[in-house]
């Protein structure tokens, strides 16, 4: 699947330029050190899309946490896929570095003012927006909600000599907390998956 999508990013501009013809010879051209960029943009994107798509399965499976269709077991598996923080979600930010990157060592020259450029890093600075502004609150309130429930401070929460979150009896306000953030999560994710999804057809089909 990835090598897929990154050989349809790589040939998605002028076949003759990318195959080797007059134009791979421009000043800025490096076919190989193309590839390797687009390549690590394109792998580091599907991790980061993919761990908050993951973590909005959760926040969706969460939001009901409080109300009459909630599920202790389903709570519980919640707050144990929440205990840490998701980092990969943070390759978000880095992916387009090595677009800009990739743009900058393009084979023919770069084409940073063309509209799927401009369109693609304009949806990348929504993305992360929504990853700082939205995501990752709501995962630190999932997480600050189970700790509430444990009788005590996330921060320790790995102490051994005290109770385990799965065990511990939950309280209203908690579940109705993290039902919240898990709606907010679930949305949020969401819109994140669509922009993943715009980016990737604009990085394929490179409209001018």
């Amino acid at each position: 699947m990835l090598g897929a999508i990154i050989a349809a990013v790589t040939d998605g501009g002028d076949p003759a330029v990318y195959a080797g013809g007059p134009a791979a010879l421009a000043p800025g051209g490096h076919p190989a050190v193309y590839d390797v960029l687009v390549a690590i943009h394109v792998i580091t994107a599907v991790i980061g899309f993919g761990a908050v798509a993951v973590s909005g399965v959760y926040g969706a499976i969460g939001r009901t946490a409080g109300t009459a269709r909630s599920r202790p077991e389903s709570v519980a598996e919640v707050r144990r896929f929440f205990r840490s923080g998701s980092v990969p979600e943070y390759l978000i930010l880095v992916a387009p570095v090595f677009g800009i990157g990739a743009m900058s060592v393009r084979p023919g020259g770069g084409e940073f003012g063309q509209l799927w450029a401009v369109a693609g890093l304009v949806i990348w600075v929504a993305a992360g927006a929504l990853l700082l502004v939205v995501i990752r609150p709501a995962e630190t309130a999932i997480r600050a909600s189970a700790g509430t429930v444990a009788g005590r401070r996330p921060d320790i929460d790995a102490a051994p000599s005290q109770p385990d979150i799965d065990a511990a009896p939950t309280q209203p306000d908690d579940d109705a907390a993290l039902g919240r953030a898990g709606r907010r999560l679930a949305w949020a994710a969401a819109g994140s998956d669509v922009l993943f999804v715009i980016a990737l057809l604009l990085m394929v089909t490179q409209p001018s």
